[in-house]
């Protein structure tokens, strides 16, 4: 559908982000002259000139940017010299004289970023024998000095582009990534990623974009226009009824998509976004090409109230040897089921999902059930469970439909015990009523006692020390005993606490030590899986 869109000359600053498009106004130096409303010649045909534009908008490192246009180099094949797009943070730069010939306007220009497009061989700059484009730094067009960023690249096939022709360009900074792109004639000529700020212009965020242009012994005129969008009549409106996820197809021929508004968008910036609708809305996209051409279209989402009245009722169950009648309210539509049915009741007999789209020829509403077979509930507890100092179990019954009672009077399928006793859960639904039990009951995991003294005199009783015999313990992973002197008179490691003949019997080096206090380290592994650090005294009594 036709829409009058306002256009705009195409030198916009474009965030993936969040777009703004800006006009673009210049200030011209030296001898570039304005032609009409969107064109600068930068050089005339006389020569040793120069010519340059400077945009009066200051720009950010920070902020992604797009300018596209034409070039137009001349059409002697044998002049020169050719022309460069410059990043300049400082524009008072231009006021002075700009060199001519092999410097292209740009040279000695302080902290410039150039892209340039030279239509002239100077072999005391390391020139290639083609037409060329490369990025340079620091204003110096020399290619055989670390100032020569990338290139140069042979400008087109002919390596001649001085033709009369106008040459698309297309530069694009997209700050998020850090990466500078050029296409030129609609192809991409290099990407170069990386900062620009701190090595390129003198650390500064912010610069003006401009163009300059030079002659020498040979001449050429040579301008620079900058495109404006075109308007299209490609996108085709789209109806829906009720509300909907709507496509947003802008095709596939572009580089720069720019969606309005973008609220509610997936991505703006997305050939292909997605957005959920309610009520109708339109869009206007801007889209730029590889070789800087720049559409504009429309298309009207059209929203219909869907009035279908498309309800199964909520899902249900059907019993052993049942049928059971499910349908829409409202007669006189177009049906299909998921049986292959196209009526608007139909009768099953056997449980599932059953799903139905109605439509009138303009809407469609579509309905599911769930239709579960009605059978006895099933519940299994654990067998009879023997568990540590009454750490918590956690017992389940649980069955889709049924209602759950434990002994304890809960209702939860989820219950947590700490006591011994018998546990029972019972289970009932329309079909009736199942029960399961379990005995829970208590042993000592942790704890442990180790006796303060001993009488290792051979009565038979108390002649060994060590943790008192307990279920708690299951290894005596470390036991040392120590004099008053800290020297060590006892020392085992592994072994265990159930055989009393591997404990301290109370001798050292063969004799049986003196009575009096002794100190212990032992390090218990127990039941429950922890380890106990224990350490203390023990008398010898004699």
């Amino acid at each position: 559908m036709s829409r009058k869109i306002p256009l705009i000359i195409l030198i916009f600053f474009i965030s993936f982000s969040k777009v703004s498009t800006l006009r673009a106004q210049y200030q011209t130096y030296s001898n570039a002259v304005k032609q009409g409303t969107r064109c600068y010649q930068l050089t005339d045909k006389g020569t040793s000139r120069t010519g340059a534009i400077i945009s009066d908008q200051q720009y950010n490192v920070n902020a992604d940017f797009v300018i596209a246009g034409t070039l137009n180099f001349g059409d002697d094949a044998m002049g020169a010299d050719g022309i460069a797009f410059i990043m300049l943070p400082d524009p008072t730069a231009l006021s002075g004289t700009l060199q001519f010939g092999e410097g292209i306007g740009y040279a000695g220009l302080p902290n410039a970023l150039v892209i340039e497009f030279d239509s002239f061989r100077n072999r005391n700059v390391g020139d290639p024998p083609y037409d060329h484009i490369a990025l340079l730094a620091n204003s110096n067009p020399d290619h055989s000095k670390a100032s020569n960023i990338s290139g140069p690249f042979r400008a087109n096939a002919s390596g001649n582009i001085k033709d009369g022709l106008n040459h698309d360009f297309l530069i694009v900074w997209d700050a998020k990534v850090q990466l500078l792109t050029l296409w030129f004639d609609c192809k991409k000529v290099f990407g170069y990623q990386g900062d620009i700020s701190r090595p390129f212009l003198g650390s500064s965020k912010t610069f003006y974009a401009g163009f300059t242009a030079s002659t020498g012994g040979q001449t050429n005129i040579q301008t620079v226009c900058f495109k404006t969008p075109t308007q299209v009549d490609i996108l085709k409106d789209q109806t829906y009824c009720d509300s909907a996820t709507v496509v947003l197809d802008g095709g596939v021929n572009g580089l720069i998509f720019n969606w309005t508004p973008a609220q509610g968008l997936s991505d703006p910036h997305s050939s292909r976004p997605t957005i959920f609708l309610n009520k109708s809305r339109t869009f206007y996209l801007n889209k730029l090409d590889n070789c800087g051409n720049e559409t504009v279209d429309s298309l009207i989402i059209k929203i219909v109230p869907n009035d279908l009245k498309v309800s199964l009722g909520n899902d249900t169950v059907l019993c052993e040897n049942a049928s059971l009648v499910i349908g829409v309210p409202t007669g006189g539509l177009n049906y299909k089921w998921n049986t292959g049915a196209t009526t608007q009741n139909i009768t099953v007999t056997k449980p599932g999902m059953y799903s139905i789209q109605v439509d009138d020829g303009i809407c469609i509403r579509q309905d599911e059930i769930n239709i579960d077979e009605k059978s006895l509930p099933t519940v299994s507890l654990p067998a009879d469970t023997l568990a540590c100092d009454h750490d918590p179990i956690r017992l389940k019954a649980a069955y889709p439909g049924a209602a759950v009672r434990w002994s304890t009077g809960s209702t939860d399928s989820l219950i947590t015990v700490t006591e011994p006793g018998n546990y029972t859960a019972e289970l009932t639904n329309e079909c009736g009523t199942v029960r399961d039990d379990v005995n829970i009951d208590y042993e000592n995991c942790s704890n442990y006692y180790i006796p303060n003294a001993f009488t290792p005199n051979h009565d038979g009783t108390n002649d060994y020390f060590g943790p008192a015999p307990s279920s708690a313990v299951i290894r005596i992973e470390q036991f040392y005993i120590f004099d008053r002197w800290g020297g060590q008179v006892y020392g085992a490691r592994n072994i265990d606490p159930r055989d009393e003949s591997l404990l301290w019997n109370g001798y050292f080096k063969g004799k049986l030590v003196d009575p009096g206090i002794y100190a212990y380290l032992i390090r218990l592994q127990m039941k429950n899986g922890k380890i106990i650090n224990a350490k203390g005294d023990v008398m010898v009594v004699r």
